[in-house]
């Protein structure tokens, strides 16, 4: 039988689903996003829930619609369950597992807001050509090293593997 202990990562895991589930964290992406607009000096509208309409060179007035797919929700629930299912059930400190896997998440949403802020910024000064450049093919690249080389930290720093 598996002990207390053993049933908190998951749940706690299954928390942070149903909170990365419902709508507010994508308007907080989406709002977070648009205040860097804002601070940047970039012309924008945001438009309720989640929606921020941008000018690109291009193509003229772009509604940017921010949801789950592209809030990057998916990205961090993924990286919660492999986290979840390599690191906890190795020998280690249990607090220490328990930092780095809500500190690595609370990362990944500062980087998914980053993100978002860059890929409308490049498609406000470029183009949409850079936006897509950005948010479909550079982003998820760096966003995939960052999850390798976080793990792997955390993998080490939190097992009593010499």
């Amino acid at each position: 039988m598996a002990s207390k202990k053993a049933l908190i990562p998951p749940f706690l895991f299954l928390l942070v689903l149903a909170f990365l589930s419902v709508v507010y964290f994508v308007r907080f992406i989406a709002s977070a996003s648009s205040y860097l607009l804002l601070l940047t000096g970039i012309r924008h509208s945001y438009i309720e829930p989640s929606q921020i309409a941008i000018f690109f060179p291009d193509k003229g007035l772009v509604v940017a619609v921010v949801d789950w797919r592209c809030s990057g929700a998916i990205s961090i629930l993924v990286y919660g369950s492999i986290f979840v299912a390599t690191i906890f059930p190795m020998e280690g400190d249990y607090r220490l597992k328990l930092l780095w896997l809500f500190s690595s998440c609370a990362y990944f949403v500062l980087w998914n807001i980053v993100r978002l802020w860059a890929s409308l910024a490049a498609g406000f000064y470029y183009g949409s050509w850079a936006f897509t450049a950005i948010h479909a093919f550079i982003a998820p690249i760096a966003e995939l090293f960052c999850f390798v080389a976080i793990w792997a930290i955390a993998a080490r720093s939190t097992s009593y593997v010499a």
